[in-house]
């Protein structure tokens, strides 16, 4: 009987080790390993109206300030900034989790402290006007690692020692695969920078006024009810210049639309240099009115040699550089909105 109940507590043992053995060990708790990059109690405090980043390859300090509840980039011009990528990436500093994974001068392994780092800083309301620019959270961008979504990132706090890999990858957000890129990163980079019209929204009535007194007009009109909540109500389109008036192709018009709503520029200049861009004899202005917004005024100035042209967007007042293939989407006639004689103009920028 001894010798049996010594078996079964050796027995026991055993069995204890093993599952011991193959339990996996319970997660991290926040506060042993993983540590807020800004404790939780901070963030709600946090008013943030200004972001700098330094060490881009385009070699520039870019500013982003928020104005009027959208973000610009001041040091380019006031160009309009994607409000929502501006705002993920306050976020994904802001609310970061890490853990310390080097300190000192093992940093530079995990891309802190070399010619690749990127430093970004947070700034309070008081960014204009306070001499330390009122700065909230001063970070290096280090290395990216591979993951979910985007991935994660090493991460020192300026004037700290520690390097933590954060649970989200900020980088990826700023720095681009072009490496000819002048411009800096989450730039609204349309000729219509701003405008995001939802389903039944965007453009009621068209004029594209030239230079030599030639006048088209694009007007619509509403035919009757939606026919379903999520569907817009149908629209007629007529496109008129002087005594001819001809009704509008759906998809003409809706690729003429479509192209105005996503045609990128291809770069930036200073709006007070526009006389010496070719707007001071403009070839054309298109006057956009929409459904629910404010109407644009595109001013169209003489094209360069090559072809490309500069365009004032009034609403916005950037100064936009087109290539020599848009420029003559952007003005529409009455054959192109109108004529099954000729091919759709705007095929290509038909929605998919």
């Amino acid at each position: 009987m001894t010798r049996a109940l010594v078996l079964c507590a050796l027995l026991g043992a055993v069995l204890f080790g093993l599952r011991r053995a193959v339990t996996p060990a319970p997660p991290p708790v926040a506060g042993e390993l993983l540590r807020q990059l800004v404790p939780e109690a901070e963030r709600d405090e946090l008013r943030i109206a200004g972001i700098s980043i330094e060490g881009l390859p385009q070699g520039e300090r870019f500013v982003y300030t928020l104005q009027d509840g959208a973000w610009r980039c001041s040091t380019v011009y006031d160009a309009v900034a994607l409000t929502n990528e501006l705002e993920a990436l306050v976020g994904e500093l802001v609310a970061a989790w890490g853990q310390v994974v080097a300190q000192g001068e093992s940093a530079a392994d995990y891309g802190i402290g070399t010619e690749t780092t990127l430093r970004v800083r947070l700034h309070g309301p008081d960014f204009a006007s306070d001499p330390e620019r009122d700065v909230r959270l001063d970070v290096e961008l280090g290395a990216s690692l591979p993951g979910l979504g985007e991935g994660r990132g090493f991460l020192r706090v300026t004037g700290t020692d520690e390097v933590f890999e954060i649970d989200h990858n900020p980088r990826a957000r700023l720095v681009s695969d072009d490496p000819d890129r002048k411009l800096p990163p989450m730039l609204d980079e349309r000729l219509l920078a701003g405008e995001f019209p939802s389903l039944g929204e965007g453009i009621e009535r068209a004029f594209i006024d030239y230079a030599d007194g030639r006048s088209i007009e694009v007007t619509s009109r509403v035919l009757g009810p939606a026919p379903a909540p999520d569907r817009p109500p149908p629209r007629e389109w007529i496109a008129i210049e002087g005594d001819r008036t001809a009704r509008c192709l759906p998809y003409r018009i809706g690729g003429w639309q479509s192209f105005l709503y996503r045609v990128e520029y291809i770069g930036l200049s200073d709006p007070a240099a526009a006389a010496r861009r070719g707007l001071d004899a403009p070839v054309a202005t298109i006057t956009l009115l929409q459904v629910d917004r404010s109407p644009v005024k595109l001013v169209i100035g003489r094209p360069a040699p090559n072809g490309a042209t500069f365009v004032l967007n009034e609403a916005t007042g950037q100064l936009c550089l087109l290539g020599s293939a848009e420029v003559p989407l952007l003005l529409a006639g009455v054959d192109g909105l109108c004529s099954t004689e000729i091919a759709n103009p705007w095929e290509t920028w038909l929605p998919r």
